[in-house]
């Protein structure tokens, strides 16, 4: 019989029981026993509802949270995705920069070439000019 008063039956068998047992004439003291086990399994399976129940609402927070911080991942790992492309899109533009200032660079190096290139020219060819301008001064002076 102490088997069948384990815990591990429902409310329901657990009432059946007890009026099997009551029909066959328990000493009250014996019936009050097992209304007092009876009351403690109530009581036990209330607390074991209330502790179901707050570890439901506990997952459920607790899911909440989670999807919370996965939203907060997702959106991390796009700004990273965006952040890259950026970078790259900076780099790339910032290559095209530097070639463009390497060619203007050299435009300009062969610029200041033909320019000194020139003016060595006119300096040559002055001094020439400077002989034609002294003859015809001398001419024009006698």
């Amino acid at each position: 019989m102490a088997d069948a008063l384990n815990m591990t039956t429902t409310n329901d068998e657990y009432q059946l029981l007890l009026q099997e047992v009551n029909i066959g004439g328990l000493p009250p003291m014996a019936m009050d026993m097992l209304k007092q086990q009876q009351i403690d399994f109530e009581r036990k399976e209330e607390d074991y509802q209330l502790e179901i129940e707050m570890l439901r609402k506990e997952l459920l927070a607790e899911k909440e949270q989670l999807n919370r911080i996965e939203a907060t991942r997702d959106s991390l790992i796009l700004q990273v995705a965006d952040l890259r492309r950026l970078v790259d899109r900076v780099s790339e533009e910032e290559e095209l920069n530097v070639k463009r200032a390497r060619e203007k660079g050299e435009r300009l190096h062969k610029k200041a070439e033909n320019l000194e290139a020139s003016l060595e020219t006119s300096h040559a060819n002055s001094k020439h000019l400077d002989k034609v301008a002294a003859f015809w001064r001398e001419f024009v002076q006698d």
